[in-house]
C-alpha cells in the first residue's frame, strides 16, 4: 500500500485528509465492514486475489496498484 501511495502520487492527487478518508474506506471494504462501491465488486475481488499470493511479482504488483487506485477513486 505504501509503495502504491508513493508510486501513484496519491498524496499529491488527493491531499492528506482526503487520502486518509479514502484509505479508511478502502480498509473497511477490504475487511468486509463496508460494502464495495457500486460497480466495484469485481475490482475488489481481483484486488483481493492479487493480494493473496506472489505479492512482490512485478506484473501482479502493477495490476494490484491499478485496482487499488480504482478502489480509492470510488471510495
Amino acid at each position: 500500500m505504501v509503495t502504491s501511495i508513493h508510486s501513484l502520487n496519491l498524496i499529491e492527487e488527493y491531499g492528506d485528509s482526503d487520502l486518509k478518508r479514502r484509505l479508511v474506506a478502502v480498509a473497511g471494504i477490504i475487511d468486509g465492514t463496508l460494502a464495495p462501491p457500486h460497480g466495484k465488486s469485481r475490482v475488489l475481488k481481483e484486488y483481493m486475489d492479487l493480494s493473496s499470493k506472489q505479492t512482490i511479482h512485478p506484473g501482479r504488483r502493477a495490476s494490484r496498484q491499478k485496482l487499488f487506485a480504482e478502489l480509492l477513486e470510488a471510495a
